[in-house]
């Protein structure tokens, strides 16, 4: 009952007195008489004393170990929070969020601080309440700092960071917090969950082996000490699958977030906003397994359980909206992909303005879309656009940037801009090479692209050996069966052809030239 509580600090008081007690062998009555001044709210306990004094001593010793339990638990009961969710606080819904864990100790200044929260960082509203809050949030010195509301509120102000795209700024405070806070409460769960949020960092940068390795170890860690189904395993569980996509292990990734899908259903229910998070995600591993069907009928029943849940303009519905437009380009379905891009970008740039990095993702698919249907000027205007926001936002050499640059050098191809074409594929292929290595696919891409152009320049000898080690590399990295690969051995002979037929053109033109000059003679 209320009554009875008692505190870790009158613990700490009561737990000596009794154990000076047991030892001064006092009778039954001082016993008694001691019980009772100890804690007064425990004089109940008195009532069950023995009168005996040996009994009594028992019922000392028997005390003792009970409060030392307790003080053990009020000590760990952050921990404990963790394994027991009735213990925990409800924080502010949020698909994202951690579920904070909660203790008597910090609860007032807790609230202080969630008094302060500006409110969901996925919401542009709240940005310049953010901009607001931050200068104060860094003065309380949260990476010293073990209260639980001022560690939530400063994991949120991370994710504002993301948000609100200011990347480095980020980075930066993340990794901080990340480095302190392993080191005062190393299995924490807001501790593991800003790790999570370091790896995402990385995985903007296009750091994504790095992004991934470090999601593996906070994944386990999770397992370890929050269990298989605590909401911020699954979070970590399913951005985890997003890094093994990018990096194109894309069975692993299926794998994963088909279990996070299943998971998420079962704890959360269908339209919960994680749940369809995770949705989302296994559509896109659907997608890059060229299962295009399977992925449109998870990306159409996603965007519209998002539409209903969250709103039309809600970042997540428009991510629905973009991915089910990649769909649609690979089934082609050309018009209808253009269409959903375009409402999709607009309401994208009404939303979060010109530059953000999630609206140039949109506009590159839209851009592809114009591609397919050889409306060339646009495709060439709007990337050439994207490009340059890319490279003032992101920087030249990230994957993002190169995967723009990459998409201008194939609309001025089929301009038949060749020169243009040539400059732009040998800048994006060396630096795909430093940035992602010579082996991989869309260094690969970028490689046969130029040998395509390289083709058209008549410049037959050096496409034929770029396209060569373009197919070695290839086979050994993705095989024989793989389209890439078979698109570059159609090329590659195509290319052969054309030396063959010079080589014969030029041999008839040599004799024709040695019978005039003998006819002449």
């Amino acid at each position: 009952m209320r009554e009875a509580s008692i505190s870790r600090a009158e613990v700490v008081i009561v737990v000596p007195g009794l154990k000076e007690l047991l030892d001064s062998r006092a009778d039954a009555a001082e016993v008694s008489r001691t019980v009772n001044e100890a804690v007064p709210r425990l004089r109940r306990v008195r009532k069950l004393l023995p009168q005996d004094q040996a009994t009594a001593y028992a019922f000392i010793a028997l005390l003792i170990a009970l409060f030392t339990l307790v003080e053990n638990i009020l000590a760990d009961l952050p921990a404990l929070s963790k394994i027991f969710p009735g213990a925990r606080d409800p924080s502010p819904p949020r698909e994202d969020s951690p579920e904070v864990p909660s203790h008597r100790d910090a609860r007032s200044k807790r609230r202080t601080w969630r008094e302060r929260y500006p409110g969901k960082p996925e919401d542009p509203a709240t940005w310049q309440q953010w901009v607001e809050l931050m200068p104060e949030l860094l003065a309380a010195d949260p990476a010293a700092s073990t209260d639980s509301g001022l560690r939530w509120v400063s994991c949120e102000a991370v994710r504002y960071f993301d948000f609100s795209d200011q990347l480095e700024a980020g980075a930066e405070l993340a990794q901080h917090l990340s480095v302190r806070w392993a080191e005062i409460l190393p299995t924490d769960q807001l501790t593991l969950f800003m790790a999570h949020l370091v790896a995402h960092t990385y995985s903007k940068q296009g750091r994504w082996n790095l992004s991934a390795k470090l999601r593996e170890q906070t994944l386990t860690r999770q397992r370890q000490f929050l269990g298989e189904d605590h909401g911020d395993t699954l979070l970590s569980a399913n951005n985890l699958g997003l890094d093994m996509s990018r990096l194109r292990r894309y069975d692993e990734a299926h794998d994963l977030h088909a279990d996070t899908v299943a998971r998420r259903r079962r704890i959360l229910g269908d339209d919960h906003p994680a749940t369809l998070s995770s949705a989302n995600s296994l559509g896109v591993d659907l997608h890059m397994l060229k299962r295009y069907d399977e992925a449109r009928e998870l990306h159409e029943d996603t965007l519209e359980r998002r539409r209903r849940v969250l709103g039309d303009d809600h970042p997540e519905t428009l991510w629905s909206a973009n991915n089910l437009g990649n769909d649609l380009r690979m089934l082609r379905r050309y018009w209808e992909a253009r269409d959903l891009h375009e409402d999709t970008l607009a309401r994208q740039r009404r939303s979060l303005g010109d530059d953000h990095a999630d609206t140039l993702w949109f506009a590159n698919s839209l851009g592809l879309d114009l591609y397919m249907l050889r409306r060339y000027p646009e495709a060439r205007a709007l990337h050439e656009d994207t490009l340059a926001r890319r490279r003032r936002i992101l920087g030249d050499d990230h994957p993002d940037t190169l995967s723009s640059a990459n998409n201008l050098g194939n609309d001025l191809y089929m301009l038949q801009r060749y020169a243009q074409a040539r400059r732009r594929h040998e800048d994006t292929l060396t630096r795909r090479r430093r940035v992602l290595g010579d082996d991989d696919p869309d260094t690969l891409a970028t490689a046969y692209n130029l040998g395509l152009v390289l083709y058209m320049q008549r410049r037959y000898r050096e496409a034929r050996e770029l396209q060569a080690d373009t197919l070695a590399r290839q086979r050994a990295g993705l095989g024989d069966d793989h389209p890439d690969t078979g698109a570059t051995a159609r090329h590659l002979m195509k290319i052969l052809e054309a030396i063959e037929g010079r080589r014969l053109f030029d041999s008839a033109l040599g004799g024709l030239r040695r019978w005039r000059q003998s006819g002449a003679g």
